[in-house]
């Protein structure tokens, strides 16, 4: 409610998407959660939880100000100029392999089974 409350600029985006290979500990987990080339599509996907219809012009307003505008206005930048599109066509995340072993992105790392999106950026 605090993040689609009308005039609200407090609240905005934030990831910490350094990524991280498995640890070699018994648990076998990684530092952070990697949500690099997906928080778009993640934060999508929590404002259409949180009911918020991003088909309305006022659902895509909400979001470009959480996305895009809030945070450059917090800290005194102008918001980027550059631009993509959001999609409501599902997307599969997959573990990114690097020469230091796996990354594996959050959504997977939630699932034993694989992870899909609703949501995909193009």
């Amino acid at each position: 409610k605090a993040v689609s409350a009308p005039g609200q600029t407090k609240f905005f985006a934030g990831t910490d998407s350094a990524p991280h290979t498995k640890k070699a500990t018994p648990c076998g987990c990684a530092a952070g959660c990697f949500t690099g080339g997906i928080a778009p599509q993640l934060y999508a996907a929590g404002f259409e939880e949180a009911g918020i219809d991003l088909s309305t012009a006022k659902g895509q307003q909400l979001f470009k100000q959480f996305l895009c505008d809030n945070g450059p206005a917090f800290y005194g930048f102008e918001s980027s100029t550059e631009t993509f599109v959001l999609e409501k066509t599902s997307m599969t995340v997959d573990l990114l392999p690097t020469p230091a072993g796996d990354i594996t992105p959050l959504p997977l790392g939630l699932s034993q089974e694989g992870a899909t999106l609703a949501w995909s950026i193009r």
